[in-house]
């Protein structure tokens, strides 16, 4: 696995684990669309490295890793609003 997206699943890992952040993540999952949900399935639940899941859709990795890249920068703002939304 390269060292960005190491780190990247470690950012979006320590994100979670804060408790107002797995509380929000469902409903944030439940508004991407069912091809990014699949992604995100396949890369944080199964753990299958990109370049695999690259392969398998007919894309080059780097393409998996923007398109990973977006999805958890929507998820990471989604949880941030949905925070501040319940601390009013």
């Amino acid at each position: 696995m390269a060292g960005s997206e190491t780190s990247q699943r470690e950012h979006f890992a320590e994100l979670l684990s804060e408790n107002r952040s797995q509380a929000a993540l469902p409903g944030c999952l439940e508004k991407l669309d069912e091809p990014n949900r699949r992604l995100i399935a396949e890369c944080y639940e199964r753990g299958t490295e990109v370049a695999v899941i690259a392969q398998r859709l007919g894309r080059t990795a780097p393409s998996v890793h923007n398109t990973l890249h977006r999805i958890r920068r929507m998820l990471f703002e989604c949880i941030e609003r949905n925070i501040a939304h319940t601390a009013r």
